[in-house]
């Protein structure tokens, strides 16, 4: 893991010492310093997981967000100061995209902007905003279904922080409502939820996750619309709205190019040629059908990039998903409710369900029998979401 994050930081720096050259000592030098700290880390993270599965499983912490458990690893902190850069010399106009990090996961630091994140490329697209000395550090190692990731901290030395996160926000609305989108990009990097199916269908939405006390704020100012039980809130504007978003980008754009930001290559799927004639794979059909407790439901998998099974049934009335969802909970899992255009869909995510593999031997095979016809006549991309999943659920 840690050597895919130090070859994903050797090749930014070989792509940005080419499009900066006059910048090519200043970032060598940024490069040698995140490199530093992720040693440091490494060899933290080795001894520390080590430590853990002898049996003193007390070092790992547990944290807890919209609902959702996460297992981390503390490091003992080790910073250092280093210097990013002037890449894009936009003077006053960096502050337009300050705007929309403070809106989204820019903190203040006693009176210093700072970020925390797990994602390497975000730590990139900040710092061009927030160019000079910053002291960079790695407070924690994650531990998730996917593997393990270091978590990244940045605060600026050179920058005080302007804003409160409500002024932010309502600064990035005003903006927003006179025409003026940068702001609005960089909150969308910062708190964008990419979903690559609304593109593959060519519903261009533009989705943020946001805390519930900004959402209705959102909705009133932007026209917005929220999803009632998620975090959710849509910014209108379709397929007009991420041309305007890249086309307001100017030089940042390339920036974002090059740390190939997925983020980014999400409102760039506008430029995709349609293709035509052809209709979406779905594999062979089998038997999805599967019994969990004294329910029946069917199988199904979900190719994105990690891959996902669920098990779901639809009934017709909310009322009739609550009383479902309650006969699943009886099982210990949790299970969840979504709405479609006429129905209402009660599913298993696949961290529940491999909760019940590993308690029903009879499901755990039906689910491996499943899995292994699924995968026969399958394309090789898709047979890899399928080993995937069988490892994850370990059957």
């Amino acid at each position: 893991m840690f050597v895919g994050y130090k070859m994903y930081i050797t090749y930014v720096t070989d792509i940005l010492r080419k499009i900066y050259p006059n910048e090519e000592k200043y970032l060598s030098l940024f490069a040698e310093y995140q490199s530093k700290i992720l040693e440091d880390a490494f060899s933290q993270a080795h001894e520390g997981l080590r430590v853990a599965r002898d049996g003193a499983s007390e070092i790992l912490k547990a944290s807890t967000f919209e609902g959702k458990k996460t297992f981390y690893l503390p490091l003992r902190v080790s910073s250092l100061t280093a210097y990013f850069p002037d890449l894009l010399k936009m003077g006053e106009v960096a502050e337009l995209f300050q705007l929309g990090w403070r809106a989204s996961d820019e903190g203040d630091a006693e009176g210093r902007p700072y970020i925390h994140t797990a994602q390497p490329w975000q730590l990139y697209a900040w710092l061009a905003t927030r160019p000079g000395h910053v002291q960079l550090s790695i407070y924690r190692i994650n531990l998730t279904n996917r593997g393990i990731s270091p978590l990244f901290a940045a605060v600026s030395k050179s920058w005080r922080q302007k804003w409160s996160k409500e002024d932010a926000i309502m600064k990035v609305l005003v903006y927003y409502k006179k025409g003026e989108v940068r702001p609005l990009l960089t909150w969308w990097l910062g708190d964008g939820s990419v979903k690559w199916s609304f593109v593959d269908k060519r519903h261009y939405k533009l989705r943020l996750t946001v805390k519930d006390e900004y959402k209705r704020l959102i909705v009133a100012q932007l026209g917005a619309y929220s999803e009632r039980r998620e975090r959710y809130v849509y910014i209108p504007g379709g397929k007009r709205l991420f041309k305007a978003l890249i086309d307001a980008a100017g030089p940042y754009g390339k920036l974002l190019d090059a740390l190939q930001a997925h983020k980014w290559l999400y409102l760039k799927s506008i430029d995709r040629p349609r293709r035509r004639g052809k209709k979406a794979f779905s594999g062979p059909r089998i038997d999805n059908v599967v019994k969990i407790g004294d329910i029946v439901m069917k199988l199904r998998v979900v190719f994105n990039e990690g891959g996902s099974l669920y098990a779901e049934r639809y009934v017709k009335t909310y009322q009739e998903a609550i009383n479902l969802a309650n006969k699943l909970k009886e099982l210990g899992i949790s299970p969840k409710i979504y709405k479609k255009a006429t129905s209402y869909g009660v599913y298993i995510s696949t961290k529940e369900l491999k909760k019940l593999t590993e308690k029903d031997e009879m499901l755990k095979n039906r689910v491996k029998e499943f899995l292994e016809n699924k995968s026969k006549n399958l394309p090789e991309k898709h047979n890899r979401v399928i080993q995937k999943l069988r490892k994850r659920l370990a059957i």
